[in-house]
């Protein structure tokens, strides 16, 4: 059974990434490619929105319990 990881605040994500302090603690972007060498585990929870955007994505995506197909 993999391990979820639960992250409760922008922060915490920023932290656990490494990045610099968020400078405002309700909002941030980031991306993906600043990120290098980050492994992503399998299951995160937040205690906060997320939003993503990918380009070029040919497959499924697994949010829920429902897998989308783009």
């Amino acid at each position: 059974m993999k391990k979820t990881v639960h992250i409760p605040s922008i922060s915490s994500l920023h932290q656990l990434v490494g990045l610099d302090p968020p400078k405002h603690p309700l909002f941030s972007i980031q991306r993906l490619e600043d990120l290098k060498g980050i492994s992503c585990p399998e299951k995160i929870t937040y205690d906060f929105y997320t939003i993503g955007f990918k380009k070029n994505l040919n497959g499924y995506v697994k949010y829920g319990r429902t897998n989308y197909d783009f």
